[in-house]
């Protein structure tokens, strides 16, 4: 597996992941928004959400596509694991998405 992709620079946002947000996408991402339509991201698919208050790293985020269903987990700045599988916390967000991701849609 390559080294993946920034998908935009730093951004505000209205999440409580943060104030402001950087999104990295590994390549089976990258791949699937160049290709054509999906009804769903590859297995595989990896998105990391860097958080942000005040200009300071506050929050690590990370989802796993595996198999039908999306892995979560959310790591203070220490690297302590807040969250990890499946958790409600996670899902009833999520659950809005464009198959679970809600900062950028399914190719159409």
């Amino acid at each position: 597996m390559g080294a993946g992709a920034r998908l935009r620079g730093r951004t505000p946002s209205a999440t409580v992941h943060g104030a402001e947000v950087e999104i990295f996408i590994n390549d089976v991402v990258v791949e699937a928004l160049a290709g054509g339509p999906l009804a769903a991201w590859p297995d595989g698919a990896i998105v990391v959400k860097d958080g942000f208050m005040a200009g300071e790293p506050h929050i690590v985020v990370a989802m796993q596509k595996r198999g039908d269903a999306w892995f979560f987990a959310e790591y203070e700045t220490s690297g302590e694991v807040v969250y990890s599988g499946d958790p409600h916390a996670c899902t009833r967000c999520h659950d809005d998405g464009d198959d679970g991701i809600l900062a950028f849609d399914l190719p159409r």
